[in-house]
């Protein structure tokens, strides 16, 4: 019986929350929808890559290493460029 009650919730919950979210985009929250999916996608995003944090820590180089490498590689990725527009083809 518990069952048949929280299937029976789940399913007015998930119907409500659809016909709720169709009267507000239709409505009021029209001109939002673009900028509230960009948000979800952002969240959804930012979620993900902050799940990764604590094992990137593991297995990451040392900090040193890090805050040297991040400022030289534009400089890298210029003179690799420069190189491939001079080279003979």
């Amino acid at each position: 019986m518990v069952l048949l009650w929280i299937l029976g919730g789940t399913i007015v919950a998930g119907v409500g929350s659809v016909w709720i979210a169709a009267l507000l985009s239709f409505g009021i929250m029209a001109r939002l929808t673009k900028h509230m999916l960009s948000f979800a996608a952002g969240a959804l995003l930012a979620t993900a890559l902050l799940q990764l944090l604590p094992e990137e820590e593991e297995e990451s180089p040392p900090v040193r290493a890090v805050l040297l490498g991040h400022p030289l590689s534009p400089c890298v990725g210029t003179v690799l460029r420069k190189r491939e527009l001079a080279a003979p083809h």
